[in-house]
């Protein structure tokens, strides 16, 4: 019988399970939306842990009878997940109470806090970058101020994939880069530090952190026996270590190479690279890599793609009612996708700043259009939010190379956005870079599934599974007259979050409350 591995992606707003074969070749998924929580206040985005664990559950079935594959059938299983947020869990593994996703934004005040006492320079020697108000330490900090009943019952400190393989394996581990990536690591060491748990104010949650696998590819545990039953997997297979979601895609579009910049265009603007040290800039964090001796580089704000599906829920009518009227399996993004082009580089002057969600740009920066006036169109508006979800992409790459000290000879894409030929070419005009997409959407979970191949043997290393794997379409290359207009959009683009700059200080100050 044919062997697969399987991957499971699970992000802020859904769970996937998706299966593979050994080739890399794409089998059968299934999808199942994150059930939204009621927002108890502003900067909250919470799940429960048990809905969550019954979401990946049935994705696990469901791929599996999509794909007529029988739990004994697969090999290797590997998990990935948004970094930062936080999970708990109770000292007995019982949910306790709602945990935070990674564009929850609670904790703005503590690290506000964390600034004025000057624990944020300390910390910063620590974990070698500034630390932000989604990642766990923050959070957990918030908990012992506002919610103590809670605080006080935590047993188990994890990252959100490391719940999903504890409820499958029963073994609380994590992996060197998600954990030194939500700020977690002594950056030097690669260990905890309790100096680091003293700052954040959480000495008490030092115990609590799970075991640290030190290379992505390393076996953290086998399904249990109660795992099996519930989800249909094979008792005993094994799971892999993985890594956060960004260094998964990352792997899954073959972009582990130095002076390869990968752009990750979902919930999170993430951009991403393989480097053998650190650089402290602002703006700029670095990662453990898969394995010791190197790092992922990365520049990141919440903010990208998800921009598109907001103004398609939002605002998206008049693409939907296109979509119905077309038929033959048109979607709404389909038609949006056809609006960028009608427009094309150089065909508006409105603008998009695509601060939806925990900006790194400001504190207080929001989303806005600019420009608008009588005569704009509808398509001027789709056009102008792509442009700016590009830029977002290219600001944060100019602050890599910056640290780098040498700029990026080509560009990987992963996400949706790759489905469409349109968002490709304006990456490669807006970067002026050859831009390559991976033939598989799914790269976080293909990412994992090759990180569960090498744990049962099927790769070498990661460069083996790299090459007998990744797949990639024909590239995109910069147009050169778009590229000169581009250059001109992007410097009024920045001009615009410079101008924006004294408004949302004085929003930040309560200077409007």
């Amino acid at each position: 019988m044919a062997k697969y591995l399987m991957g499971i992606d699970a992000g802020n707003t859904s769970t996937k399970a998706v299966i593979f074969d050994l080739e890399g070749s794409f089998i059968a998924s299934a999808n199942k939306s994150a059930k939204e929580y009621p927002r108890s206040a502003p900067g909250f985005e919470e799940f429960d842990v048990d809905q969550q664990w019954d979401n990946c559950v049935s994705c696990i079935r469901t791929a599996m009878v999509n794909g007529n594959v029988r739990g004994e059938d697969i090999i290797g299983i590997g998990i990935t997940s948004f970094g930062n947020g936080l999970t708990f869990l109770g000292k007995n593994g019982e949910n306790i109470g709602p945990c935070a996703f990674s564009i929850d934004s609670r904790a703005t005040g503590v690290v506000q806090e964390y600034r004025r006492s000057g624990a944020a320079d300390k910390i910063r020697d620590i974990i070698k970058c500034d630390i932000t108000s989604c990642s766990p330490g923050p959070i957990l900090r918030w908990f012992k101020e506002n919610r103590r009943e809670v605080y006080d019952k935590i047993g188990y400190v994890m990252l959100f994939k490391d719940f999903l393989a504890f409820r499958l394996t029963g073994q609380n581990v994590g992996d060197v880069n998600n954990i030194g990536g939500s700020w977690l690591l002594n950056m030097d060491t690669f260990e905890y530090s309790k100096e680091l748990m003293d700052l954040y104010g959480i000495p008490e949650m030092y115990d609590k952190l799970p075991k640290i696998a030190y290379s992505s590819s390393d076996t953290i545990g086998t399904i249990t026996a109660e795992a099996a039953a519930a989800t249909g997997l094979k008792e005993g297979t094994p799971v892999a270590a993985c890594m956060m979601d960004m260094l998964a895609c990352q792997l899954g579009a073959g972009g582990i190479e130095p002076h390869i910049y990968t752009a990750l265009a979902g919930t999170w603007s993430c951009n991403v690279a393989t480097t053998e040290q650190l650089y402290i800039k602002p703006m700029v964090m670095n990662m453990p890599f898969m394995v010791k001796g190197k790092y992922q580089l990365s520049s990141n704000t919440a903010s990208s793609a998800s921009n598109y599906e907001w103004f398609a829920n939002n605002l998206g009518d008049r693409a939907k009612d296109e979509a119905v009227r077309r038929g033959h399996g048109t979607s709404k993004f389909d038609v949006l996708n056809e609006m960028i082009a009608s427009v094309g580089v150089g065909g508006t002057t409105v603008f998009y700043h695509p601060f939806l969600s925990l900006p790194s740009v400001h504190d207080a920066a929001k989303g806005n259009f600019f420009n608008l006036h009588t005569g704009t169109r509808y398509e001027e508006l789709v056009y102008a939010l792509a442009e700016g979800v590009a830029f977002i992409h290219r600001y944060h790459f100019e602050k890599m190379a910056d640290a780098e000290g040498t700029p990026p000879v080509k560009c990987r894409i992963a996400g949706g956005i790759t489905r469409s030929d349109e968002w490709s070419q304006l990456f490669a005009d807006a970067m002026n870079l050859t831009v390559e997409c991976a033939e598989c959407v799914e790269a976080g979970a293909l990412g994992c599934a090759m990180c569960a191949g090498i744990a049962a043997g099927v790769y070498k290393d990661y460069d083996d599974a790299c090459a007998k794997v990744v797949k990639l379409r024909p590239p995109f290359h910069p147009i050169p007259e778009h590229v000169e207009i581009l250059n001109k959009r992007y410097a009024e683009w920045k001009d615009l979050i410079e101008t924006m700059q004294y408004y949302w200080d004085n929003k930040l100050n309560g200077k409007y409350d």
